[in-house]
């Protein structure tokens, strides 16, 4: 080839990368291996130099906040700060009928807050059989199940989703002196 190659494809430089016996093929398996191990451990990698200097483009940085307001949103992060604090109690049992209790009214707080219903309320007044997927706007999986259906958060918009965010930061954000 007689022009200089700028752009490679990605899958062939991983490929070449792997086959590569050389002082430097051996410095990308080590980088590579390093990046892996990180994202099978953490669960996630990140370029924090490049995060931090602005050499992401702003559609990746925006799609990288979307992405981490939704994990942070998420109802499993949420319940697993709500478990930690309550944790605490000496007498704490996750089982007991006021463990469950407890956990039903600080998330009807929450669904309150944001949309003036609770929890029962939004899925009464959300479920359409008429509508494109009972009227659920997200949910996990392929396949609406059941209990997918009966969960009020999946019926809540994006924007009102994203309103969870500043809720659950600021109960959570309170510094003890």
């Amino acid at each position: 080839m007689n022009r200089p190659i700028k752009l490679y494809n990605l899958d062939a430089i991983i490929s070449v990368g792997y086959r590569i016996n050389s002082l430097r093929g051996t410095q990308f398996r080590i980088w590579a291996t390093q990046k892996l191990k990180e994202y099978i451990v953490k669960g996630f990698v990140m370029d924090d130099e490049r995060l931090e200097n602005g050499k992401v483009a702003k559609t990746y940085f925006k799609e990288w906040e979307e992405r981490i307001r939704k994990i942070r949103t998420s109802e499993a992060n949420f319940y697993q700060k709500v478990r930690d604090v309550f944790a605490t109690s000496v007498d704490y049992n996750s089982k007991s009928d006021y463990a469950q209790k407890f956990f039903a009214v600080v998330q009807n707080k929450f669904h309150f807050a944001i949309t003036g219903l609770t929890a029962a309320e939004i899925v009464a007044s959300r479920v359409d059989g008429a509508k494109k997927n009972l009227g659920l706007t997200n949910w996990k999986g392929e396949v609406i199940t059941r209990e997918q259906a009966e969960i009020a958060k999946n019926y809540l918009e994006e924007l009102e989703l994203m309103d969870c965010t500043p809720y659950t930061r600021h109960t959570f954000s309170i510094r003890v002196c």
